[in-house]
């Protein structure tokens, strides 16, 4: 028939065709490759709730003896089962032993964990005194000795606050006789200087802290404020202006000789 379009020559109509078509990788006779596609599955794999397992000995964490519930397959396949610590729960095990499913139960974590704090505190006397915890020593008295002397200054400064007083100086015996008093204020008004407040053992022991915590070793050493003496004070306190040998003890180590170093009192 002359009005007929041969077979092979008609265009297709469809439109997954057309768009088949479309695709450089699409089954025509010009590529002559086949593609195959492959949907998206909606089939989700099941949870895997373990295997029902029977203990055959005491478990820490898990259970007592002759307990059943359910654990991972590879902890039992793995460990209890080679060891002879559990055994799997068949359906013939279930009507030898004469339990059914609803006997199944869960693992008890505190099993073992609980029952050793309470043979602690059944066999602890409190009658009895009990030494103290050991705290941590620091570094050797010896190392402690040398980071003092090596990372401390020989002047360790502090500002203080002052007042006018129209009284009378302090006696210059509460001054270090070894060391001249630094000149605080001009010399017309320097007697009536006096410190609010006073430099302390633990501020100085703060000051000294602020120089070891940079250094890995020295911010181990043991430093408390019985470890610090001012000498020319009655008190073991800086009340006046001026400059104040320290003498730094080290702890627990009476037999070696004290760091001496200077405080300065200055005004602020």
């Amino acid at each position: 028939m002359a009005g007929m379009t041969p077979l092979g020559n008609r265009l297709p109509t469809c439109l997954t065709c057309l768009r088949r078509l479309a695709q450089p990788t699409s089954l025509s006779p010009a590529s002559g490759i086949l593609v195959q596609a492959r949907a998206k599955s909606n089939y989700t794999r099941p949870y895997d709730r373990g295997v029902v397992v029977r203990l055959l000995e005491d478990v820490p964490t898990f259970g007592r003896k002759h307990a059943v519930f359910r654990t991972e397959r590879g902890r039992m396949r793995n460990q209890w089962y080679p060891a002879g610590k559990a055994e799997y729960m068949t359906r013939q095990r279930f009507q030898e032993l004469g339990l059914a499913e609803d006997d199944v139960g869960e693992r008890d974590r505190t099993f073992g964990v609980v029952n050793e704090v309470e043979e602690e505190d059944e066999i602890f006397d409190f009658s009895q005194p009990q030494a103290p915890a050991p705290t941590p020593t620091g570094q050797s008295p010896e190392t402690a000795h040398s980071l003092l002397s090596m990372l401390l200054p020989e002047t360790l400064t502090f500002y203080r606050n002052r007042i006018t007083k129209k009284t009378t100086p302090k006696s210059s015996e509460q001054i270090s006789q070894d060391l001249p008093v630094a000149q605080a204020a001009e010399e017309d008004d320097a007697s009536g200087l006096d410190l609010y407040g006073s430099v302390s053992t633990t501020d100085i022991v703060h000051r000294i802290r602020e120089f070891l915590v940079t250094d890995a070793e020295g911010s181990q050493i043991t430093l408390a404020p019985e470890n610090i003496t001012i000498t020319g004070t009655e008190d073991n306190k800086v009340k006046a202006l001026g400059r104040w040998e320290v003498d730094i003890h080290i702890a627990n180590a009476p037999s070696l000789p004290p760091v001496r170093k200077i405080i300065e009192v200055l005004p602020q």
